[in-house]
């Protein structure tokens, strides 16, 4: 039961706090970045567009960390949500694999 009880421990608090924001939302971030180091080391060819598009996502992100402390966790997460589904969209759907 404990550890149902810490997995919405924070669900009603005005905020998520700054430390598990940073951690939360700097992990996105760090899993971005991989993403954009993992390609420039293994494929060939241009990469501006796939790293504009990851980079802009990493600039939201931290713009939701920014505003963390104004909105509801539930927000925070959602936005994240929101922004890592819209970047495997653009990848996917807009740019096919060629």
């Amino acid at each position: 039961m404990r550890s149902q009880r810490l997995a919405y421990w924070r669900a009603g608090e005005d905020n998520l706090g700054t430390g598990a924001s940073v951690a939360f939302l700097g992990g996105a971030v760090v899993f971005i970045v991989s993403l954009i180091a993992t390609r420039l080391v293994t494929v060939r060819g241009s990469h501006r567009r796939g790293v504009s598009v990851k980079l802009g996502a990493a600039a939201v992100i931290l713009g939701l960390l920014a505003i963390q402390s104004v909105v509801p966790p539930l927000a925070v997460a959602a936005g994240l949500a929101a922004v890592l589904g819209s970047l495997v969209f653009v990848e996917r759907m807009l740019w096919p694999r060629s």
